[in-house]
């Protein structure tokens, strides 16, 4: 097997292990869940405790989402003829399948899952400010909905990272049509990130929940520089493996941020293109991870109900795994599926 091939010899091709890693993301986002959910706040999952809390198994699959969007974004942007078919096929990505989880959560689980009466939960205000995650203002919570749950009354928190990708995407088109995906000119976007990822912790307060989206910002930004550099970036496993040993070792130092952030991106993008594909065909049948995303944690909460508040971590992930991937599956089938076709027609790709 060869592991010489740049960046862009191995994009050519469609055989790539990207749908089966982000697959792995999501179930990771639901393993990591599990833990706050089911134990509350102080609940840390068994990276964030090895790490000591330097990052979770949630953080690393955010950041698997981020590090491949960045680069696939930035492709979007380099081939879509106007600004109107790059924001016409981001928000058929994005908004079809979050309407139906908003709607379905606010109009058919919620009223359920109520300690309100059905009258008083839909005549509450907060019944209907809860669709505005829908058009990404974050509204956590609905009427007497998971009210005493250990962790709190969100109903879906994993929602907190789609405001942050679709101003990626923005400032990804930004960048694009300024010119910065040229070669000599990216290079001069280094010093405005380096700037925004330590200087926005000064302006905002380092304990702010805001710090959260500078990882995943700081990995969507090396992304779209893997795309703009990928003619001359070579992968190759022994560096890849480097890489990884670089992270481990960062742990007991207290650095793992920094090497993740320098190392990560590289092993995602040489075990994700470089190497051979681990499973063919993965996603024949669909790409279910967006759907599986938007559904683990409203149905680990459920669960939490349903079982009074009993369930293990681990229980709780085991049994919400195969309900999540079932709803990701209609998720593609039901909206995702046509929102694509649509998309090509609209588009012409």
């Amino acid at each position: 097997m060869k592991t010489t091939k740049s960046l862009a010899q191995c994009v050519c091709g469609k055989q790539n292990n990207l749908d089966l890693f982000r697959f792995i993301a999501a179930l990771l986002v639901i393993f990591s869940h599990a833990y706050p959910i089911c134990l509350g706040s102080t609940g840390l999952d068994p990276l964030e405790r090895f790490t000591s809390e330097q990052l979770s198994f949630g953080g690393l699959a955010v950041s698997v989402f981020f590090v491949y969007g960045g680069f696939l974004i930035a492709h979007s942007a380099d081939r879509s003829k106007t600004a109107r078919h790059y924001f016409v096929s981001r928000c058929l990505r994005i908004f079809p399948a979050l309407w139906f989880a908003v709607f379905t959560l606010a109009f058919i689980i919620g009223p359920l899952f109520s300690s309100l009466s059905t009258s008083a939960y839909f005549q509450s205000s907060d019944t209907y400010l809860y669709l505005l995650n829908g058009v990404l203002i974050l509204r956590h919570p609905l009427p007497g909905v998971f009210t005493h749950n250990v962790y709190n009354a969100t109903v879906n928190g994993a929602l907190w990272t789609l405001p942050i990708e679709f101003l990626c995407y923005i400032a990804c088109f930004i960048a694009y049509k300024l010119g910065f995906f040229q070669k000599k000119r990216f290079i001069w976007s280094l010093p405005i990130m380096i700037a925004f990822y330590f200087g926005m912790p000064q302006l905002i307060g380092a304990d702010s929940i805001l710090n959260a989206a500078l990882r995943p910002v700081v990995l969507f930004y090396i992304g779209i520089g893997f795309y703009v550099y990928r003619e001359h970036i070579s992968l190759r496993i022994p560096v890849a493996l480097l890489c990884l040993f670089i992270i481990i070792i960062s742990i007991p130092l207290g650095i793992l941020e920094y090497a993740f952030l320098l190392c990560f991106p590289y092993i995602m993008f040489t075990f994700g293109f470089g190497c051979r594909q681990i499973w063919p065909n993965f996603t024949k049948r669909g790409e279910f991870s967006y759907g599986i995303y938007l559904w683990g944690w409203p149905i680990q909460q459920c669960l939490c109900v349903l079982f009074q508040f009993t369930l293990s971590p681990f229980m709780n992930f085991l049994i919400a795994t195969p309900l999540a991937i079932l709803m990701g599956v209609i998720s593609y089938y039901c909206i995702e599926r046509y929102c694509i076709k649509l998309k090509k027609r609209l588009t012409g790709k």
